[in-house]
């Protein structure tokens, strides 16, 4: 062993065996000294007083959030209450339940299906610093990876909407009506299967040996973050995804959430447009319009009168 890590105190074992790993690991925390001591208290106290000011901050934190006018003026349906303040008890039980569903879909599901992607796959991707690819093959790849996302999930959530199906499936989703973004990927786990995991990786397998792992991984990044902006109950003007040509957006996804009809695309509306689905939108949207153009003519009525 190099004299540098003779007193390492990371874990360096000279074989693989079981025995041999564990022999290391009980020398490398002798080898901390003191210094284990104090490791174990970090770690404590992160870990203990973290919740406890979380728990203290949060509210005043959500409620800056929720009252600043800079977010609140991009609300998708200011004059509906958040879960958490229309029946908070029957919200905290909501919550447990979104997040145990997050945890066995993102850690077990993910995690077997990988296993079998890779399995099947055999990995042929580029990994390589080598193969490193540029910028233009990386926004090649990302978009290819987007497209075909986007047309495998409009029709996996069609299917998902099918009487038969929503009612044991998808329903679960639908719970919530007042979409946000932690319930994004709340879902049953064969619909994550079907309409989160497969629609992302579709492009990634077509593409094979031709597209690096790293590319793979900042579409992943990207798919994520879309999901979370399109959940979120915020119409933000300044979203990087609103750039793209025909794009959808959270208002959009947001009516699906409560009116449970049509408006199925994830990054685009075309496939929406083309097959006749995102109809009862625009006629929502007009209805809409209306409303607020007749309020607004109210006020301006109203200020018109005050001043004479």
């Amino acid at each position: 062993m190099p004299s540098s890590f003779s007193n390492s105190t990371c874990s360096t074992p000279n074989n693989d065996t079981i025995q041999s790993i564990l022999k290391n690991d009980a020398v490398r925390y002798v080898r901390k000294g003191y210094g284990l001591f104090f490791a174990i208290l970090i770690f404590l106290t992160f870990f203990y007083y973290g919740p406890i000011i979380l728990y203290q901050i949060w509210p005043y934190y959500l409620s800056l959030c929720e009252k600043h006018p800079f977010f609140e003026r991009y609300r998708v349906w200011p004059e509906k209450e958040w879960p958490w303040k229309s029946d908070n008890v029957k919200w905290q039980k909501c919550l447990r339940k979104t997040i145990k569903n997050l945890f066995v879909n993102q850690v077990l599901v993910s995690s077997i299906v990988g296993y079998i992607g890779v399995f099947i796959s055999q990995n042929k991707s580029k990994t390589s610093f080598e193969e490193f690819p540029d910028h233009i093959t990386i926004i090649k790849h990302i978009l290819i990876m987007m497209i075909m996302e986007d047309f495998s999930f409009y029709w996996a959530h069609r299917f998902l909407h099918l009487p038969f199906v929503y009612i044991y499936i998808h329903k679960q989703h639908h719970e919530y009506n007042n979409s946000i973004s932690l319930c994004s990927e709340y879902a049953n786990p064969i619909e994550f299967v079907l309409s989160n995991i497969f629609p992302t990786c579709l492009g990634y397998l077509l593409l094979g040996e031709n597209v690096h792992f790293a590319t793979y991984l900042l579409w992943l990044g990207i798919r994520i973050f879309e999901t979370i902006d399109g959940h979120c109950g915020y119409e933000f003007s300044w979203s990087p995804y609103r750039l793209l040509p025909l794009s959808g957006s959270s208002e959009f996804h947001n009516f699906h959430h409560s009116h449970n009809i049509g408006a199925f695309g994830s990054f685009f509306t075309y496939w929406d447009t083309i097959c006749g689905t995102n109809r009862d939108y625009f006629a929502y949207k007009a209805r809409k319009e209306g409303l607020n153009q007749k309020k607004l003519e109210k006020k301006l009525l109203e200020l018109q009168k005050k001043k004479q």
